[in-house]
């Protein structure tokens, strides 16, 4: 199962335009105490994926899913809603991989003291990367920030 992006993303795919449209209006305008709006600017003509990028950039993984049922629930979608509540509650049912696991459950692909590799992404200047959590790093790492990136002066 995905994360909370893939989430969001599958919940506001299935919007049409002006009920798109009326879901970025509450994430302007109205939110639950605590939550900034994100500037009306900043959605004007985003796609879905550009959408749920800003808000789990403005709000973080932990809170996204709250912002975003107040503002289906504002714009009238409550089914949509209620998809996302119980889509979310799977997730947080799934317990994190034991150590030494990967993200299915099952033994990690790389072989045993052998580093795993990851790739990060960089498009447009936005990194693509993929999170990870519930790990301890012990020992070196190295991050290397190689071609792409402009060398600092």
């Amino acid at each position: 199962m995905g994360g909370v992006r893939d989430l969001l993303i599958s919940t506001l795919d299935d919007m049409l335009g002006a009920d798109l449209e009326r879901f970025t209006y509450w994430l302007s305008n109205d939110l639950p105490e605590g939550f900034q709006p994100i500037g009306q600017g900043k959605l004007e003509n985003k796609t879905v994926v550009g959408i749920v990028h800003l808000m789990v950039e403005t709000y973080r993984e932990q809170d996204v899913v709250k912002v975003a049922l107040h503002a289906l629930r504002k714009a009238h979608q409550n089914q949509l809603a209620q998809t996302l509540e119980k889509g979310y509650e799977r997730i947080l049912a799934v317990p994190p991989p034991p150590a030494g696991q990967g993200q299915t459950g099952g033994p990690s692909m790389a072989a045993p003291g052998a580093a795993p590799h990851v790739s990060i992404v960089n498009e447009r200047g936005t990194v693509h990367a993929p999170v990870i959590s519930h790990t301890t790093v012990t020992g070196d790492f190295n991050l290397n920030l190689g071609a792409g990136f402009p060398k600092s002066t």
